[in-house]
């Protein structure tokens, strides 16, 4: 079993503020989307070193025998290579005859949680919170098996208290934002969250941890004023080492791509091109704002287009079936033919006139479906989407757009309204 303060690259010595320290310099250096394994072995060390009782009885392993010794590596070793049954076995067979060691529990509850056997991590973490109320941790990962069972109340009530603890303790903090965020209680998160930023002194890397949650929490209120505010302060601390601005860098992505995800597209382009420029060499990001800027200036296109009076409704139905990817199969299929059939009720030239304004307008839209619009002038139209004469003028009668020639060969009139009077006459 690795050393736990080789692990946070600590001497056994360190003090509570080092051991922090350094858990911080550790998730910049392995953050968990790109070193998992890693990520997960450096919180692991922490959960142990950061609180005192538990990392007590972990430096008091030297005083046992040499056959617990060797039982306790041997659970520590199988709980850090991820066997969590067999780590079970062995922290259960240890508590039974060592009923009274906190720590041994502590494995024990871990080995379950991260078992995902929540309610057998909720039962050994409810004895510790009894034996130990005082203990931030023990409160922290109760919370965490409740809510595995699906007691979000009663694992609210568990975060709160492990903040009332600590409210410093980074840990705690995030993880409790997270419920929070998730039960849409996003004006506690909001104080919690601004209450650690004020705390921190400005430059100190912690506030990073802070203020990516409160960009995405901003983000899922869509408040794009708080979200700008927020971001120019992530710009304001970011220090000159490049592995801390790639550290920004990648976080920023996520969460542009987690707002791309919820189709808050106007926000997702805006954070992922603060990440593109914090790290201009990561393909990945660059990837992601261009899809970004893509969708958010086709959602400007169509809702312009919804508003346009020149478009036949048809054909924004039309639009409109390009743009929802959300039907699938038989039902969009037939969502199809139904917008398909009705674009034969527009008068030809009005529907060669409104692709060719959607084609000068509204690019994005166009460009998206190029083939369709050019295969539907070609072989449904019967025209050449070069020669499409451009909108001059208007209907005198019903407002919508037909070219200056027609109108002025037939008295003012669209084609529609031209044959309505026409019966009259």
């Amino acid at each position: 079993m690795a050393n736990l303060y080789e692990i946070l690259g600590v001497k056994e010595n360190a003090s509570p503020q080092e051991i922090k320290q350094a858990y911080f310099k550790a998730i910049r250096k392995f953050p968990p989307e790109k070193f998992p394994e890693e990520f997960r072995k450096v919180r692991q060390s922490y959960e142990i070193l950061k609180n005192t009782q538990t990392r007590q009885q972990y430096d008091h392993l030297n005083n046992y025998g040499p056959e617990l010794k060797r039982r306790l590596t041997s659970g520590l070793t199988l709980l850090e290579n991820q066997d969590f049954s067999r780590a079970i076995t062995e922290f259960q067979s240890l508590l039974n005859e060592y009923p009274d060691a906190t720590f041994i529990r502590h494995y024990l509850g871990l080995s379950f949680l991260y078992n995902q056997m929540y309610l057998e991590s909720m039962m050994e973490y409810e004895t510790l919170t009894g034996i130990d109320p005082s203990n931030r941790v023990f409160w922290q990962n109760l919370g965490r098996s409740q809510l595995g069972i699906g007691q979000s109340e009663a694992a609210i009530d568990s975060f709160e208290k492990a903040y009332q603890i600590d409210p410093t303790e980074a840990g705690i903090v995030l993880d409790y934002i997270e419920i929070l965020v998730d039960g849409e209680n996003y004006s506690r998160a909001e104080e919690i969250l601004i209450s650690r930023i004020r705390e921190l002194n400005e430059g100190d890397f912690e506030m990073f941890v802070y203020l990516f949650p409160l960009v995405r929490l901003y983000g899922l209120q869509d408040s794009q004023d708080k979200v700008e505010a927020t971001i120019a302060k992530i710009r304001e601390n970011i220090p000159s080492d490049q592995e801390t601005k790639n550290y920004v860098g990648l976080k920023l992505a996520q969460l542009a791509q987690l707002l791309f995800k919820t189709k808050l597209f106007h926000l997702a382009k805006q954070i992922s091109l603060e990440a593109k420029e914090i790290s201009p060499n990561n393909p990945l990001i660059q990837d992601l704002y261009e899809d970004a800027f893509e969708r958010d200036s086709l959602e400007r296109d169509l809702k312009h287009l919804y508003e346009d009076k020149d478009i036949p409704a048809q054909v924004k139905d039309l639009c409109h079936f390009f743009y929802d990817k959300s039907t699938t199969g038989e039902n969009r299929d037939n969502w199809q033919n139904k917008v398909l059939e009705e674009l034969k009720d527009v008068p030809k030239e009005h529907l060669l006139n409104a692709i060719y304004k959607i084609k000068t307008d509204y690019k994005h839209i166009y460009e998206t479906n190029e083939d369709f619009f050019e295969y539907y002038i070609s072989a449904e139209l019967g025209g050449d989407s070069e020669q499409i004469k451009s909108v001059k003028d208007y209907c005198k009668k019903c407002g919508n757009n037909a070219t200056e020639s027609y109108l002025a060969s037939h008295g003012g009139y669209c084609p529609v309204c031209f044959r309505e009077e026409k019966g009259k006459s």
